[in-house]
């Protein structure tokens, strides 16, 4: 169930719209997927005044292709989520790559959440990541 406002934020990135000036986020479902996915690619450092907010997908471009691998991502995923967005529950986190990739380096990462005081079940997905090739 989506909870419908008339606009909570500007959707980023940011885009005009017919009916405001930009197009906005109208529902708290959509305001969390985008705080979580701003979680997700903010890397540790880059957010002023909270140097140990974020995940940092791209942190892991030149790590190997490996369960250690998604064992470190998904262990940073939960750290982040219980500290910032203590009302997700992550629920699964999985990595696939893509039979067209012929060296095996772009990795998709789906988490699957539940956004807890609306009891909705959500899914994000980062598409093609890049991560060093398998040794």
């Amino acid at each position: 169930m989506a909870i419908s406002v008339a606009g909570l934020t500007p959707s980023v990135p940011l885009r005009t719209s017919g009916k405001s000036q930009y197009r906005m986020i109208e529902t708290y479902n959509g305001l969390v997927k985008q705080n979580f996915k701003n979680l997700l690619l903010t890397s540790p450092g880059e957010r002023i005044m909270d140097p140990h907010f974020g995940v940092g997908l791209r942190n892991f471009l030149f790590e190997s292709n490996n369960q250690a691998t998604y064992d470190k991502i998904g262990a940073k995923i939960s750290q982040q989520v219980a500290r910032y967005m203590p009302f997700m529950n992550v629920t699964g986190i999985r990595f696939t790559t893509s039979d067209e990739d012929i060296d095996n380096s772009t990795v998709t990462v789906r988490v699957s959440y539940t956004i807890i005081p609306l009891g909705v079940e959500e899914v994000l997905d980062i598409d093609a990541i890049r991560v060093g090739g398998t040794l």
